[in-house]
């Protein structure tokens, strides 16, 4: 392999990469905040029928060719909509490739209870007021395979209303982030703070699984910058 790129390279390209899908959430997150603020200013909470009017917004995310996201929405933090406690607007696509709206269960005393509020997409953003992603996992409570989900707070004049975020499969995010990796002469891995492989450039390694702890070779590791979690390029061994 033909060395194109320096360790340090590699990270700001992938870091470059990620932040295409912050950027691609920025306009989505613009249009809930105006929305929200809208209404409270107005003097009274929305409604959840009110909050379908994001849904143009996210559709558009979801069918633009920039990035490939399987599911985009809005999720708004307890306490905002009048009537409903917990409430996300969520579509996404499903295994034909239709839009559909995300349906999950909202009732506390129900045994499909989904508390997104216990979701790290969902607490980083609220409790550290920064972009996250989490993953990769698989997503039972919407496409059953392994997705990252990439998260940006919204807020209005200090409070916290919520997030928009964007489900994106592990095989689109691998395809976009071994690119960089290829540019390298040594074997290298992209990992996650957990670990957990995303990317490689050999097919030696499956993404999804867990590095092993203690590699039989030499490493030298770079953490990607500009992501808000803790990634890393780990390089095993010498020159291939």
């Amino acid at each position: 392999m033909t060395s194109g790129l320096d360790l340090e390279e590699c990270c700001a390209l992938i870091g470059e990469s990620a932040g295409v899908v912050f950027r691609a959430l920025d306009g989505l997150g613009h249009e809930a905040v105006r929305f929200w603020t809208g209404a409270s200013d107005a003097g009274s909470l929305p409604a959840a029928a009110d909050t379908d009017v994001l849904e143009s917004a996210i559709m558009a995310e979801l069918t633009s060719s920039v990035v490939p996201m399987n599911g985009c929405g809005v999720v708004f933090a307890p306490g905002l909509i009048r009537d409903r406690d917990l409430i996300m607007q969520w579509f996404r696509h499903d295994s034909h490739g239709r839009i559909r709206r995300l349906s999950l269960d909202f009732n506390p005393s129900s045994e499909r209870f989904y508390d997104y509020t216990r979701m790290g997409w969902f607490r980083v953003p609220r409790d550290e007021g920064r972009p996250t992603i989490v993953g990769p996992y698989v997503d039972i409570h919407g496409s059953d395979f392994y997705v990252m989900t990439f998260a940006i707070p919204l807020t209005s004049n200090g409070r916290f209303l919520g997030i928009a975020g964007a489900d994106l499969a592990l095989v689109e995010v691998e395809r976009e982030l071994t690119s960089p990796l290829r540019g390298l002469d040594v074997e290298a891995l992209l990992i996650t703070e957990e670990g957990r492989i995303l990317a490689a450039n050999t097919p030696s390694w499956i993404p999804g699984n867990l590095m092993p702890r203690n590699p039989d070779r030499p490493i030298r590791e770079a953490k990607v910058p500009n992501t808000s979690a803790e990634w890393k390029v780990v390089l095993l061994g010498d020159t291939m």
